[in-house]
């Protein structure tokens, strides 16, 4: 896949993160190649996310849950609209992972699997129904790091950090890097809302897919899925398109 298919033209984005009608907001974005994401520039939206009382933002552009295990359980979190801070920090693979979602209209994408840098740094364009808490079991993986972004819908995500003890309900890291739990403690619940992404490393359990307030319903969402030498070793050059 060429970098001119994967990014486009210079593009305007609209749509409404809100799920109300009327304002829409804007994405500006220059065009990208798949091993230069640093040129991408993004207008902050006028609109204010809505406030969350269980979460608290962080000067490292993490949330931290308020829970007994609030010292543990951090994930980097953020609006795809505002990425100043973390674009200089990240390593070549997650650059290009946001630059990816910032500039890319998935509703003109076909669901499936896109390779961004060859098998190092791909995309999963997802349509599905969200379910309960009980029809989607936590999940870890190995070899590799999520970043979860929400195009379409609502969802919740549930996260917790793997301090071992947790039954097994499946391993399935040999064969399709994903291991779940039958039940995890400590966990939290983040509200996922058109626009948010979030990053969960390995040490990082979470449960995709949960509807927001009990209602389930159909959302569009993107896993960039980023294999972990990449982000352990950040000088290591990105595979080719």
């Amino acid at each position: 896949m060429s970098a001119g298919a994967v990014y486009g033209p210079f593009q305007s984005l609209h749509r409404n993160p809100t799920g109300t009608g009327g304002r829409q907001d804007t994405i500006l974005a220059s065009p990208c190649v798949c091993d230069d994401a640093r040129r991408l520039t993004a207008e902050p939206s006028p609109l204010t996310e809505p406030p969350y009382p269980d979460l608290k933002l962080d000067r490292s552009n993490s949330y931290r849950g308020s829970n007994p295990h609030d010292r543990e359980t951090k994930v980097i979190f953020g609006h795809i609209r505002v990425l100043d801070d973390i674009l200089p920090l990240a390593p070549p693979a997650l650059r290009l992972a946001l630059t990816y979602l910032a500039t890319t209209d998935f509703d003109a994408v076909t669901p499936g699997t896109h390779d961004l840098a060859g098998q190092g740094v791909r995309a999963e364009i997802k349509e599905l129904t969200s379910g309960t808490v009980d029809e989607n079991a936590p999940e870890r993986h190995r070899d590799h790091a999520d970043v979860h972004f929400l195009w379409r819908g609502a969802e919740t995500i549930g996260f917790a950090p793997d301090r071992g003890g947790n039954p097994v309900a499946a391993d399935l890291l040999g064969k399709s890097d994903i291991l779940f739990y039958e039940r995890v403690d400590g966990e939290i619940f983040l509200p996922m809302s058109p626009g948010h992404f979030v990053l969960f490393m390995p040490s990082d359990i979470h449960r995709p897919g949960c509807c927001r307030d009990g209602d389930p319903g159909p959302i569009r969402k993107v896993v960039v899925k980023i294999r972990m030498d990449l982000l352990r070793r950040p000088d290591t050059p990105l595979p080719q398109c």
